[in-house]
């Protein structure tokens, strides 16, 4: 947890408080160049994009709200990411980028400790699991869970003895099945 003390002293552009802030946030900003794509970029436009998200809760957060600053701060990220991905779906007239973690959609929608949200978050991962289960192939499931597990292609080549080129293949089929089972539920 990011102290109210550091916080401030980044609010004032404390160059080495903001730099402490970012540290803390280096997992999560891995974490989503695995999850996101903006079509059109790289890896690296992902994590500048959640950069910035992380610059606007900073200089934006107001110590009397009732959320946590990070709590805040990713819901920030997100946005900014998530506007990013829309701006560029929308300039180049392509469907939504469908490479999102279901677990990242449903913890970005469902934050709050409210026993509604927390069913709904529930309900939506009993969904998820059930898609994975019966309406994906055996490949399809395993390549998927192996992937939101942070596995890269290769690595997940490795394990399942196949070709990177089938992994994608997989990848992509199981995309399209989850997005079509999830239409209904989302």
């Amino acid at each position: 947890m990011i102290s109210r003390e550091l916080l401030e002293k980044a609010k004032q552009n404390d160059e080495r408080a903001v730099e402490e802030v970012f540290e803390c946030f280096k997992p999560l900003f891995r974490k989503l160049t695995r999850s996101f794509h903006i079509l059109g970029s790289d890896d690296d436009d992902v994590i500048q994009e959640g950069m910035l998200g992380l610059y606007l809760a900073i200089t934006s957060y107001n110590f009397e709200e009732t959320a946590t600053f990070e709590t805040f701060a990713i819901k920030c990220i997100y946005r900014k990411i998530y506007n990013a991905i829309s701006k560029a779906n929308s300039q180049k007239n392509r469907p939504i980028n469908n490479s999102v973690n279901i677990d990242e959609i449903s913890d970005l929608v469902f934050t709050g400790n409210d026993p509604m949200d927390l069913i709904l978050k529930k309900e939506l991962q009993e969904r998820f699991s059930d898609i994975l289960e019966f309406k994906l192939s055996k490949i399809e499931s395993n390549v998927t869970k192996l992937f939101m597990e942070g596995y890269t292609y290769q690595e997940i080549a490795d394990k399942l003895n196949t070709e990177v080129k089938a992994v994608d293949n997989a990848l992509f089929r199981s995309r399209k099945k989850i997005q079509k089972n999830l239409s209904d539920t989302l």
